[in-house]
């Protein structure tokens, strides 16, 4: 598992998306998985300000749409948080794998307002992997 937090202070409404890139292997340096994995994307945002999110990843030079699902649930200390998965994605372990993908922000022009001045929003992507088995994997 791994993740990593963008704090979300130098936007501003935009028709243009904010675009945060980042990658997906299966391996560090020289060291490669020795067993199938597969992996979610589990995004989770604070709901201060009125973004939107798409995600995309890289199949060689096109860009295809990820399908998401959204929750927003409040936790204990009664904040709102936006949960954001992706389905799983498998990778191999003969060979080195990267997925790249592309996470769009948007923050509506419409929002330009002293309301929303000083506001941050935090946003948490982390990778949820497992090991497979081959056998498990049919």
């Amino acid at each position: 598992m791994q993740t990593e937090n963008l704090v979300m202070r130098d936007i501003g409404p935009s028709t243009e998306p904010y675009i945060y890139t980042f990658s997906v292997s299966n391996f560090k340096d020289e060291k490669r998985l020795e067993t199938m994995a597969k992996y979610k994307i589990k995004i989770t945002t604070t709901t201060n300000l009125p973004f939107t999110y798409e995600l995309y990843k890289q199949d060689g030079t096109e860009l295809n749409n990820v399908s998401l699902g959204e929750t927003i649930n409040q936790d204990s200390d009664g904040m709102y948080l936006r949960n954001i998965e992706t389905a799983e994605y498998e990778f191999g372990y003969t060979s080195d794998e990267t997925d790249i993908y592309q996470l769009y922000i948007y923050y509506p022009t419409g929002y330009d307002t002293y309301e929303y001045q000083n506001m941050v929003e935090n946003i948490s992507i982390n990778i949820d992997s497992k090991q497979v088995l081959e056998n498990d994997s049919v």
